[in-house]
């Protein structure tokens, strides 16, 4: 433990005294500087209240107001219940005095004064005074507490161990020691932040960076899914591609149909684009040959970041180009041609935008691919519309010409019949009739195999209009009622009278709704029972079904009933044989409509044929 320095007491006591002397001075002249504010401020108050009501007298009578001492001196004698003793008086604008209320007042004095105005314009001003003498004595007595208060501040500070006063200023050493420390390691702690938040700006700008970049990446993709034309998909990819790097101009090269020439297929920003329009690519055949700036450009992206002073690129020289970059158009390892880019100013490629375009080239590689493939299937479509037409007219010929030497042979067989070229047997007349049914049976598969042929191809249009599906089925129920009564055979109709208009071709529903009824009539025996009806099946479809009490269908015939040329087994054994094609048009025709059709039977309880057709 160290000795007490004197010259350290002789501080402390010179430290002691100063703190005793301002408390001495500054305390009471505080109070007194508060409280004349204070005093000041509630004067200045009164004084404006005074005037308010000063002016409402002048306003009263502005011409003769300053004759009216009495009633203003009255007016300055009213006081405020605080009974401090006050002068009051009011002056005109000429300095003149026009009436006064003076108690008996002590000096020192404070006056306030404010000026009395009539209409906006001043006319005089009134002026209260009090005295400060009680406030000096106030502070006197403050000043004397306070030389008290440092006289025992002084003593105490000055007769604290001194001893423990050096301890102090050892542990202030030793804290100013660690303090420094503590610094140094702020300053560390500080430059350490400084380079994370350096680290953050540049995180925070590359994922700025990478966000752009995929925007660009989705406008590109949503462009390629969303179009089949070309040459906008192009344009759209080629844009956001100058986008990437604030390119000047650049153009897009591809393949020509031969796969041999790159041609150009857009461009955008030439100041001469006959130039580049002209200016025809690298052949195919010496890709392994060609190359630019020391890389194999059908492999990966090269570029010039100095175009003026480097060999060959005259179209872009002209152009005024600095920095130029080209990148391969490629689906995996297929080449299918080239982007090319340029900037008029000096600049950089940074990997990370290299790599994008890359990957832009890639999308621009499935765009071009994808649309390669619908124009190709437009023309094998084209081509595929060609041959059904070709098909269907083919039909329409062969058919025709069948049928006309069976309705020659079906007529002769007719003639024969009715013994018109001489009398015959009745077994030649039984054959001669078997010729002309199996003629109609033969007119008639002709006839269902041209349907089915045209429908098939497509080259006849199903039409749509708006069609009163009720009507339509009264008609045809109508039109069958007679051969029905011909076999004692009731037709029962259980068609919802609520039931919608539907979009569809009445000519062709008519045809499915006839062959369906006629069948379902040829099927059942004698006194049988055939049901057509038609119901919402839900809020977009309704439902149409024809009902027999017949035979019905072997389970193991329902799922060939709607083939080509296929008959369930009471069809084989019927004595109405048909063509077989009826019910594939009947398929055809609700299928073309968008709906769908089956059969529901069990053997001996007879079938139910169904099908079901959109609303809209």
């Amino acid at each position: 433990m160290q000795p007490i320095n004197a010259n350290f007491g002789r501080t402390v006591s010179w430290f002691a005294g100063l703190i005793a002397v301002v408390i001495a001075i500054l305390l009471p002249l505080g109070y007194f500087t508060l409280e004349h504010q204070n005093q000041a401020a509630a004067l200045g108050a009164e004084a404006e209240i005074n005037a308010r009501l000063a002016t409402q007298v002048i306003n009263a009578n502005p011409e003769m107001w300053r004759f009216q001492q009495l009633k203003l001196g009255e007016f300055l004698s009213r006081r405020p219940r605080h009974g401090q003793p006050e002068i009051r008086r009011i002056f005109d604008d000429r300095e003149g005095l026009i009436a006064e209320s003076v108690d008996a007042v002590a000096s020192p004095l404070l006056f306030k004064s404010v000026e009395i105005l009539d209409s906006g314009i001043r006319v005089g001003y009134i002026e209260i005074g009090r005295s400060i003498r009680p406030l000096i004595f106030e502070t006197a007595g403050i000043f004397t507490f306070s030389l008290v208060l440092g006289g025992a501040i002084f003593f105490i500070l000055r007769t604290l161990p001194l001893r423990v006063l050096s301890w102090a200023f050892i542990d202030n050493s030793r804290f100013l020691a660690e303090l420094n420390v503590a610094n140094i390691q702020l300053e560390e702690s500080n430059t350490t932040l400084t380079e994370q938040a350096a680290e953050l700006t540049r995180s925070k700008e590359e994922v700025e960076r990478r966000y752009q970049e995929l925007q660009i990446l989705g406008k590109i993709i949503e462009t390629v899914l969303g179009s089949l034309d070309r040459k906008l998909v192009l344009e759209h990819i080629l844009d956001q591609a100058m986008v990437v790097g604030s390119f000047d101009l650049g153009n897009i090269r591809l393949f020509d149909s031969g796969g041999d020439t790159l041609e150009v297929a857009v461009n955008r920003g030439y100041r001469y684009p006959e130039n580049v329009l002209n200016h025809r690519g690298i052949s195919r055949t010496t890709q392994k040959e060609y190359s630019r700036f020391g890389h194999r450009i059908f492999k990966e992206a090269c570029f010039e970041e100095n175009v003026q002073t480097s060999k060959g690129l005259r179209t872009l020289k002209k152009e005024g180009v600095e920095s130029f970059i080209e990148v391969p158009v490629r689906v995996e390892d297929q080449v299918l041609g080239i982007i090319q880019l340029a900037s008029r100013a000096p600049r950089k490629f940074k990997h990370h935008e290299v790599s994008l375009l890359e990957t832009i080239g890639n999308h621009m590689g499935i765009a071009v691919q994808k649309t390669q493939l619908y124009e190709e299937t437009l023309r094998q479509a084209s081509a595929l519309e060609n041959a059904s037409k070709l098909q269907a007219d083919f039909s329409a010929m062969i058919a025709h010409d069948l049928r006309s030497p069976l309705m020659t042979i079906k007529g002769i067989a007719a003639l024969m019949a009715d013994v018109t070229f001489g009398s015959i047997t009745q077994e030649q007349k039984k054959w001669l009739l078997k010729i002309e049914e199996n003629g109609d049976s033969l007119v008639d598969l002709v006839s269902d195999f041209l349907d089915v042929s045209k429908l098939e191809s497509g080259y006849i249009d199903v039409r749509r209009e708006v069609t009163d599906l009720s009507a339509l089925m009264g008609k045809s129920i109508e039109t069958y009622r007679i051969l029905a009564s011909g076999k004692n055979i009731s037709i029962k109709e259980s068609i919802d009278p609520s039931l919608p208009s539907i979009h569809g071709d009445p000519r062709r529903l008519d045809q499915v709704l006839s062959n369906l009824i006629s069948n379902a009539i040829k099927f059942t025996g004698q006194n049988g029972e055939v049901e057509v009806g038609a119901a919402r099946a839900d809020t977009s479809l309704v439902k149409v079904w024809v009902r027999d009490n017949g035979e019905g269908i072997p389970a193991d015939e329902l799922g060939q009933i709607f083939q080509k040329y296929r008959q369930g087994g009471n069809v084989k054994n019927s004595s109405h044989k048909g063509t077989g094609l009826g019910l594939v048009i009947c398929k055809m025709i609700v299928e073309a409509h968008g709906g769908k059709i089956w059969v529901e039977s069990e053997p001996t309880k007879g079938s139910t044929f169904c099908f079901s057709l959109p609303l809209v």
